[in-house]
């Protein structure tokens, strides 16, 4: 199905972090308590979810991030340098302000439907991002304004032992495949890769995925049934979470990906909504129900992606994808309802059993740091260790 929002191929942001003390501090002191601080922060931040890729999106995202921040940037203002650090400090809290300031223009900019607006507002963020590098590096700083640690945790879910899965292939072995094919620069074997229900990739994104993620390397992988999971970390881009679907010739093919600054594969946030979510997709769809359906859907949803719908229905995405045959499956099996198999930081997967068919139906967490999931697509689930 042609319902990517592809991470790789949009721009991405560094956030880094901010207590108090009355009595001047010494360097070692004042980079320790300044660490401490935007350790903190960076907890705040990796709890936030998905970056944004389109404005609206990018709005929550921002919005979100730049309350941590702000409170980061005042509690390291409150700290009181030694007079042979102040010059310095004082440069890298300017920088931190200016960085800051950047920042909060990008939310207004994103919902303003401006694209001009948002990509000088996101340059001079930048921009400033850059300005700040010098003064953390003469203050010594390991943890304000460095890249964040991208860190990989049991999710907490395991797949049904009934659920589909390969009859050989791992996460481990399709990560494996995809980190070669971007780091050899390889668009047919990005493209061999890519799941069937996909549209290729042409050339110019091609050459944006391997650019931006040059020197990919897999920091953790998670199998959970018909899906692999792939923790990737790009020098230029960060963390992104790539996962795979079982396709028609039995092996694991690039579905999609998200990006967010501390990895994707770490546990759920509490309170979501996924669940809920996928039930609503599936009615829906079944009672050909056009305003439900556009309900399910992300802040980030965009007329290319062919899911809203004005008007009753027979499918659902792009024409070559298999939304056709996702909607006439659901509407001819009355009792199918969504099994969990996998859920993380970022997104929600689960089971349909249609009229004896699987078929993976995805929900994607929402920008903006809630619990909130939003309807991201489906695909066909190929042959499978029962059938190969």
């Amino acid at each position: 199905m042609k319902k990517i929002l592809l991470a790789t191929l949009a721009g991405a942001m560094l956030l880094a972090a901010c207590g108090t003390n009355d009595d001047p501090l010494e360097r070692a002191d004042l980079v320790k308590q300044a660490d401490v601080i935007c350790a903190d922060a960076g907890e705040q931040f990796a709890a936030l979810g998905p970056n944004g890729v389109a404005p609206p999106g990018i709005a929550a995202d921002y919005a979100a991030a730049n309350r941590v921040q702000s409170a980061r940037l005042e509690k390291l203002a409150d700290l009181e340098p030694a007079d042979d650090v102040k010059g310095t400090w004082n440069s890298f809290v300017a920088a931190e302000t200016a960085l800051v300031k950047a920042n909060r223009a990008i939310v207004p900019a994103a919902r303003s439907g401006d694209r001009a607006q948002l990509d000088t507002a996101t340059a001079q963020a930048n921009a400033a991002f850059a300005k700040r590098a010098p003064g953390v590096k003469k203050m010594g700083l390991k943890v304000c304004g460095n890249p964040p640690k991208i860190e990989v945790e049991p999710t907490g879910t395991t797949a049904p032992a009934s659920a589909p899965k390969p009859a050989s292939d791992t996460a481990k072995a399709v990560g494996a495949r995809w980190v070669s094919a971007i780091n050899a620069a390889d668009c047919a074997a990005l493209n061999r890769i890519n799941h069937s229900d996909n549209d290729p990739f042409p050339p110019a994104a091609c050459k944006q995925i391997t650019t931006n993620l040059k020197g990919v390397t897999v920091k953790g992988v998670q199998d959970a049934g018909p899906i692999a999971l792939v923790e990737l970390e790009a020098p230029k881009f960060g963390a992104i979470t790539a996962y795979f679907v079982l396709d028609e010739d039995g092996t694991f093919h690039y579905a999609g990906d998200k990006g967010t600054v501390y990895g994707g594969l770490r546990p759920a946030p509490e309170g979501g909504d996924a669940e809920e979510k996928a039930a609503a997709v599936v009615s829906a769809i079944r009672a050909n129900d056009p305003k439900a359906l556009n309900a399910t859907l992300s802040v980030e949803d965009t007329p290319a992606d062919g899911i809203r719908q004005k008007d009753k229905f027979d499918s659902i995405g792009s024409a070559t994808s298999s939304g056709k045959a996702f909607v006439a499956a659901i509407r001819a099996d009355p009792d199918a309802k969504p099994v969990l198999l996998h859920s993380n930081a970022l997104q929600s997967v689960f089971l349909l059993e249609l009229d004896g068919k699987p078929w993976l139906l995805n929900m994607n967490r929402e920008p903006g740091g809630g619990a909130a999931y939003a309807f991201g697509g489906w695909f066909p689930i190929g042959p499978t260790a029962a059938s190969v």
